[in-house]
Parts: C-alpha cells; structure tokens; sequence
C-alpha cells in the first residue's frame, strides 16, 4: 500500500477503510491489518496536525493585519 506525499486526510480515511475490508474478508490477517491502520493512523495525524498547523498562521497573520491597519 503505498502512499503519496498528495494523500488528503480523507484519502487516508479511504485506505484504512479498505485495510479494515480486506480483514475483514481474509485478504490480509489480523497483524498486517494492524500494521497498515498503525502506519495510516500516524500519517493521519501528521496531515491533520499540518492542516490545523497552516489554519493557525492564516489566523496569525489576519491578526497581524488588522492590528496593522488599525
């Protein structure tokens, strides 16, 4: 399973989803599906924690600018 650097946190909800299916079905066994949502859990993470990171400097720097302006 690979992943992009362009994967959205709703892409990766999708993968753990199909990681989960394929247990489910036999596909793949209970450690490999562990693996999988361990490793898609992190990278989750690390696009939510980017995301919110990128939210918070918008909101700085309208700070920043109204306080300039005023």
């Amino acid at each position: 399973m690979a992943v992009s650097n362009t994967y959205s946190a709703k892409e990766i909800k999708k993968l753990m989803l199909i990681s989960f299916k394929k247990y489910q079905s036999g596909a793949i066994s209970e450690t490999q599906a562990y693996r999988e949502n361990t490793m898609l859990a992190n990278i989750l993470r690390a696009i939510e924690s980017s995301e919110q990171e990128a939210r918070l400097e918008a909101l700085e720097q309208a700070i920043l600018k109204t306080r300039n302006e005023a």
